[in-house]
């Protein structure tokens, strides 16, 4: 074998060796906020682009790693499932019902929910048979609406986009006049998650008010540059090296944490880029 041979057979079974480890495990994520609206110290799991992926045996792994940790509120960001096959959220299902009886769950809807909803003429009566198993197992759906995680002062809204936003082509854009339209006013004595699963609007979302947006959708960009904590390859509409892969993203007082995702869907490896749970620790300070 000569040199040139040895190399390529040493970096061919590098590389798989990477893919097939970042295409089957997860790691944590960590990440601490402080700020002086909270009452007391929370919390939370981020989940996101699952893609009905599982984790061991009825997600076994995933639920045991979120038990470690103690969360005191579960947040799916969406594309929890994949659009086009039978919506009876099987394993997601199950994944739910285990949590929501230990955590408040709350479901916003990403780009493959959403087809469900905006595309009857493909999928029928699905989203509405989708969004009664959602509830049923246990979750809190935030379909444009928010709710108040008790005794914490911090209001957890879901914002559902226009499926025009999730384009291969084109730059629609948002302002916060759309998320204000969709969810309201913001209400400034609480401390505001905004979850919207396209991290394109971070500042959208910033500018309506809220103190932390929560996202996912580009799947930490396929492959992680080497050395580079946020940048990934390439996004969901095809340009290279996005801004907002994944990572924290500041907008002056505001922040944004996107996940890199669990699961995978257009492109089904990952490359230098495992599957992230997420968790947050929001730092109450003294006023």
């Amino acid at each position: 074998m000569n040199y040139v041979t040895f190399l390529l057979s040493f970096f061919s079974a590098f590389f798989s060796g990477v893919m097939w480890s970042d295409s089957t495990h997860f790691k944590k994520i960590f990440y601490r906020i402080k700020t002086r609206k909270i009452t007391k110290d929370c919390r939370i799991i981020l989940l996101a682009d699952l893609h009905e992926k599982t984790y061991g045996k009825d997600n076994a792994d995933l639920i045991r790693a979120i038990d470690h940790e103690h969360p005191d509120c579960i947040i799916m960001a969406g594309d929890m499932i994949t659009a086009g096959k039978e919506p009876e959220l099987n394993p997601v299902a199950k994944l739910i019902i285990a949590l929501s009886k230990k955590y408040p769950v709350y479901y916003v809807m990403g780009n493959h929910e959403l087809k469900l909803k905006e595309m009857p003429w493909r999928y029928k009566t699905e989203y509405t048979a989708f969004r009664h198993a959602l509830e049923s197992c246990g979750a809190n759906v935030l379909d444009n609406t928010g709710k108040y995680l008790p005794g914490t002062n911090i209001k957890i809204s879901g914002l559902t986009q226009d499926l025009i936003h999730y384009r291969k082509h084109g730059n629609i854009q948002m302002d916060a006049s759309y998320v204000k339209h969709h969810l309201g006013t913001k209400d400034k004595y609480s401390y505001q998650i905004l979850v919207g699963h396209n991290p394109e609007y971070g500042k959208a979302y910033a500018d309506w008010g809220a103190d932390l947006s929560l996202a996912g959708h580009y799947h930490g960009g396929f492959m992680r540059v080497p050395f580079s904590r946020s940048r990934g390859l390439i996004s969901p509409k095809y340009k290279l090296f996005p801004k907002c892969a994944g990572g924290l993203i500041r907008y002056r007082k505001n922040c944004m944490i996107v996940s890199r995702g669990l699961g995978m869907h257009t492109l089904p490896l990952r490359i230098f880029n495992p599957g992230e749970l997420v968790v947050i620790d929001l730092m109450r300070m003294p006023r």
